[in-house]
């Protein structure tokens, strides 16, 4: 079943403490305007709106890199937070989620495979 690309990004910077966050199962995605208290803990990526409707939907896809997440929940804010700021944080686990996060379940990447150049695509179901 083919899916359609409906939000696609490139990875500019990855910050230092970035890793240790992957191997818990959670990734801050940070547009190129992130606060300075945040670039250490976030993968700033400058992104590309292809659908002007919501993009992150339970069911959906979140492709980072060679990884692939399915969307299972979708925080209250996290679509606007995404299309104001490039901000969202995945996240894997069964703990109730905040706002600004995307429960996701699928192929965590190694801590060290997020890097400059690595694509980060939302594909509808």
């Amino acid at each position: 079943m083919s899916r359609v690309c409906v939000f696609d990004s490139e990875v500019v910077s990855v910050g230092r403490e970035v890793s240790e966050f992957v191997a818990t199962h959670l990734v801050i995605l940070f547009g190129e305007g992130v606060p300075a208290e945040l670039a250490d803990v976030s993968v700033v990526h400058h992104s590309r709106f292809i659908d002007r409707g919501p993009v992150l939907i339970a069911g959906n896809s979140i492709e980072l890199g060679e990884s692939l997440f399915v969307i299972d929940e979708v925080g209250d804010a996290a679509e606007e937070n995404l299309r104001q700021l490039g901000h969202v944080v995945l996240v894997e686990g069964n703990d109730p989620i905040l706002p600004g996060q995307v429960r996701v379940h699928g192929t965590w990447p190694a801590s060290n495979a997020l890097q400059r150049g690595t694509t980060v695509k939302v594909l509808r179901r």
